[in-house]
């Protein structure tokens, strides 16, 4: 980053180069810190402007985290959300659909959650809804271990996806089992003998079913 450049960026945003600060406001390193309820506008156009330079190491945090707060503070921000977009905008490496996706991340991975040492994008392949939270840190504690690069844990997120989804099949064949199971015990006081064979039966399939659970589940063999 030149200092042509920067000084160009800023005056996208109305700043000069005696406004570029040592530090971004509120840095905290992987985004924003918890932002108080009032900025001035000068805080929000310097955020923004460093965020497009970038001076931070991973700028999609911070413009994400600015965007959001200008929406939650859209009755008594100084400046509105469309104003610092249109900002961005102008600087040329922005979009709107850029600007959804660092909006969903941030809200998704608020800054007490987010993972020191992996990248924006490392957290953008484990946004989705789907993955439940132990997955998630399994995978986050695995990409940090291994060094994955974000397309070798949205691999391992795949992976982890069609681990989830057998698992559920297997959970609702355990279920299916077992509730046939208890509708064949109930009657085995009424029908006696004729219903044991139909039940060793049951029982044979819940336990396949059971080991196969297992298995995908990590268990012993």
């Amino acid at each position: 980053m030149t200092l042509e450049r920067a000084r160009r960026v800023f005056l996208v945003f109305g700043l000069g180069l005696e406004d570029i600060p040592e530090t971004t406001p509120y840095d905290a390193g992987i985004g924003l810190e918890q932002l108080p309820d009032h900025l001035t506008e000068k805080e929000i156009r310097v955020i923004a402007a460093c965020a497009a330079c970038p001076v931070p190491s991973d700028s999609p945090w911070y413009v994400g985290d600015l965007l959001n707060w200008l929406q939650k503070h859209e009755q008594h921000a100084p400046i509105s959300r469309e104003s610092v977009k249109a900002c961005f905008f102008k600087v040329g490496r922005y979009t709107q659909r850029t600007f959804d996706n660092y909006c969903s991340v941030a809200r998704t991975f608020p800054l007490k959650d987010r993972i020191r040492g992996l990248s924006f994008r490392h957290h953008d392949v484990l946004r989705a809804k789907w993955i439940p939270a132990k997955a998630r840190a399994e995978l986050f504690e695995k990409a940090l271990k291994e060094k994955l690069s974000p397309t070798e844990l949205a691999r391992d997120r795949e992976i982890k996806r069609r681990e989830l989804e057998q698992g559920d099949s297997l959970r609702d064949k355990l279920r299916a089992q077992a509730t046939e199971l208890y509708r064949l015990t109930g009657s085995l006081e009424a029908n006696g003998d004729e219903r044991l064979g139909e039940i060793l039966v049951s029982l044979e399939k819940l336990g396949r079913v059971a080991k196969q659970f297992r298995l995908s589940m990590g268990g012993a063999k």
